[in-house]
């Protein structure tokens, strides 16, 4: 081997060496957050009651009736889930008390989610003012 290829291979080897250095030794808030990361939880300030109408709604989401299901719904989230029912027979959605935040026609709520044969799961229920009728938006499992 030559020397010119030598003092090549050493100049590259400390650069990579300096390079891993470099990145090792860097302050964590520099790095990127790893995919697995997951955002912390929000907080939830207590709200209040919620309005007959909106219970009313959410018992409806899970009648046993597949279309008494689907009119709870606000027209463009039913338009967005697939044909047929939305929950199984026996399921049960029941909102917090206290947990109603509303602001120009739009709310959501707390509650928990009872499915047959499923642990019980807290959701965030997001409801829309049409019609002087409180619909479902979406609801999302919290834990």
């Amino acid at each position: 081997m030559s020397r010119k290829w030598l003092v090549r291979a050493a100049v590259a080897l400390a650069a990579v060496a300096v390079g891993v250095a470099v990145v090792l030794w860097l302050p964590s808030a520099e790095r990127p957050e790893p995919h697995e990361k997951r955002a912390p939880a929000l907080a939830y300030e207590p709200g209040g009651p919620v309005p007959a109408a909106a219970a009313r709604a959410a018992d409806t989401l899970t009648t046993d009736d597949e279309r008494a299901q689907r009119s709870a719904l606000l027209p463009e989230s039913d338009a967005v889930f697939p044909p047929g029912r939305l929950f199984p027979v026996g399921t049960v959605l029941r909102l917090d008390d206290g947990g109603w935040h509303e602001r120009n026609g739009y709310a959501n709520a707390t509650g928990e989610l009872r499915v047959p044969g499923k642990p019980a799961r807290k959701v965030f229920v997001g409801f829309a003012e049409r019609d002087g009728s409180w619909r479902v938006v979406f609801m999302q499992v919290t834990s």
